[in-house]
């Protein structure tokens, strides 16, 4: 059986600055498998597959309109579903909650 999965749970926490919850007592028990302790609303669960469709729309995305700066994003609604997803390459979204908690540094100085 492949380690992808593990890695990519470790790969995930590091980069969002969490941590790996890794369920060795119960595999099917009902937790996240990555926790960022200064952004808890978020529940993170990985999982790795030889390929998702929607991968294809962002790689078009990144060709057709980003620069070497740029990131795709890719959003997207089922039909008849309520709310919509936002798809994003990892490291984006390491990059926007690094953004923020430099923001909240800041806010707790000046406050």
């Amino acid at each position: 059986m492949s380690d992808r999965w593990k890695d990519l749970e470790r790969t995930a926490a590091r980069k969002l600055g969490g941590r790996r919850f890794p369920r060795w007592r119960d595999l099917f028990e009902k937790a996240v498998d990555v926790v960022v302790p200064d952004f808890p609303d978020l529940r993170i669960d990985c999982k790795s597959r030889a390929r998702f469709s929607h991968h294809r729309f962002l790689r078009e995305i990144d060709t057709k309109y980003c620069n070497a700066n740029q990131s795709p994003v890719l959003i997207t609604k089922g039909h008849g579903e309520t709310g919509e997803v936002v798809s994003m390459p990892l490291d984006t979204l390491a990059g926007l909650l690094n953004e923020l908690r430099t923001l909240r540094r800041r806010a707790g100085r000046c406050g």
